[in-house]
């Protein structure tokens, strides 16, 4: 008699299940959902340095992949400052994040940057950039996007999904 009574359960607790995810339930959809899901989208960035890029000089840039939320709060507002920081960032939070740091000069490009075994487990991808102008310091969020292309223009960088085109 028992047996029926833990099988008769288990089948209604399998059915209230399956009509939960079914219906729309958001908070078990969204917790179903994020086992196999990505945070991000990104696939790939290729990055473009214009001929007079960075009023004519070599630009430095970072993409950092930050893999706990808690931690995005806290990056930098600015690109200079990032690069002052980061060594202290890889020794405070060594498996939490990580970076790629490119050198380009004008009229360079990257036609396709090695993006990190864990891409898709990062919650938050920004790019710093070392500019010379202040327009050109803020970072910027590639988070949402497919396949980035980063133009590091004279004073600034412009950032453009192709995957939106």
């Amino acid at each position: 008699m028992m047996k029926n009574n833990t099988c008769s359960w288990l089948t209604s607790f399998c059915w209230v299940s399956i009509i939960a995810v079914m219906s729309g339930c958001s908070g078990v959809t969204d917790k179903i959902t994020s086992w196999w899901s990505s945070p991000n989208s990104l696939k790939e960035i290729a990055v473009v340095a214009e001929p007079k890029a960075n009023q004519n000089s070599a630009t430095a840039l970072d993409i950092v992949f930050v893999y706990e939320n808690e931690l995005v709060k806290q990056l930098p507002d600015t690109g200079p400052k990032w690069f002052q920081t980061r060594g202290q960032w890889q020794q405070l939070y060594p498996q939490q994040f990580e970076w790629i740091s490119l050198q380009i000069p004008p009229g360079q490009q990257v036609k396709q940057v090695t993006l990190p075994a864990r891409v898709g487990e990062a919650q938050y991808i920004v790019g710093f950039a070392n500019y010379l102008t202040e327009q050109g310091q803020y970072p910027v969020n590639l988070t949402p996007l497919t396949q980035v292309q980063i133009r590091l223009q004279a004073d600034r960088i412009d950032v453009v999904d192709n995957a939106a085109n």
